[in-house]
């Protein structure tokens, strides 16, 4: 949000359901309003209420396309929905999606190159199982490596894990088998030290494939189905299914197949590499500015 900020463009963060009182009385105050909605779980009512309150406010949506008709820009780069890849509706309702508007951290660009999976005899593993781990995935993860020799795995801990998550006791019993990193600021700088990342389908994922890693998806949550199916159809990436469905065997099997075949790893980091530019941001912004200068 900084781009606003150097338009003298006064920000209010909506976080809690009392700050829509603030919504109501700013929108009478000012005539003109522009409201950017980053959730997943947007309240469609609440966005058609904005329209009714003033007929200069403007929405803008972050991924969420089920409130396309409502918005005056819906940005979608994760192209999770296919029935919007259509022109024509795009067009009508200004829609704007694929990978070239990723917005990623700039140390995800810089001395950015294309890498590659070489053959060795043990291999660094790296998991991701997003900021929360809310399905516990580390530690049934972790479970599968007790007596594993080939792969060395290390878990990235997200700041909203909790302290029950029986990760913690895992690593007590066993402190020799995983390594568990923490307050790691530097994701990027992480990856490269490892040969492998396992992660679900957020923003790691995509961050992992602009770096130049190996990759195997894991679907944590419905909504992350169609975005993981949709990259390992254009060969970007491995997908091991749901969190649901994982198992040990079928997990060693994934992960072999990536180590067992570098020629067919290495065409799909290529694929993912070519994803993305880091222009992403500048797009993004380039489409906002539209948006502003029609208030």
């Amino acid at each position: 949000m900084n781009f606003l900020r150097q338009k003298n463009i006064p920000l209010k963060f909506i976080i809690k359901i009392k700050d829509l009182i603030f919504i109501k009385k700013r929108t009478l105050k000012f005539q003109k309003n522009l409201f950017l909605f980053d959730d997943l779980g947007i309240n469609k009512k609440l966005m058609y209420n904005l329209k009714l309150l003033s007929k200069y406010n403007k929405i803008i949506s972050l991924e969420d396309l089920k409130n396309f008709r409502i918005s005056d820009l819906t940005i979608n780069s994760k192209m999770c929905t296919k029935k919007f890849f259509n022109k024509k509706i795009s067009k009508k309702y200004n829609i704007f999606q694929g990978s070239k508007y990723m917005i990623l951290r700039n140390e995800f660009f810089s001395n950015r190159k294309k890498r590659f999976l070489l053959k060795k005899k043990n291999y660094k593993l790296l998991l991701s199982t997003g900021g929360g781990d809310l399905r516990s995935l580390s530690y049934k993860v972790a479970n599968y490596f007790r007596d594993e020799k080939k792969f060395q795995l290390s878990i990235l801990i997200g700041p909203g894990v909790r302290t029950s998550n029986p990760i913690f006791n895992y690593q007590k019993k066993r402190p020799k088998k995983i390594n568990l990193v923490r307050n790691n600021f530097h994701i990027k700088k992480l990856m490269l030290k490892n040969d492998i990342v396992l992660c679900t389908g957020g923003t790691t994922m995509f961050e992992t494939m602009a770096v130049g890693k190996p990759l195997l998806s894991i679907e944590s949550f419905l909504h992350q189905r169609s975005i993981i199916e949709f990259y390992d159809k254009k060969k970007c990436l491995n997908s091991i299914g749901s969190y649901k469905k994982i198992t040990k065997n079928k997990l060693f099997k994934k992960l072999n197949e990536i180590v067992k075949n570098p020629k067919k790893t290495n065409y799909k980091l290529s694929n993912a590499y070519n994803c993305f530019d880091g222009l992403g941001l500048k797009r993004v912004i380039n489409q906002i500015n539209k948006i502003i200068y029609k208030l």
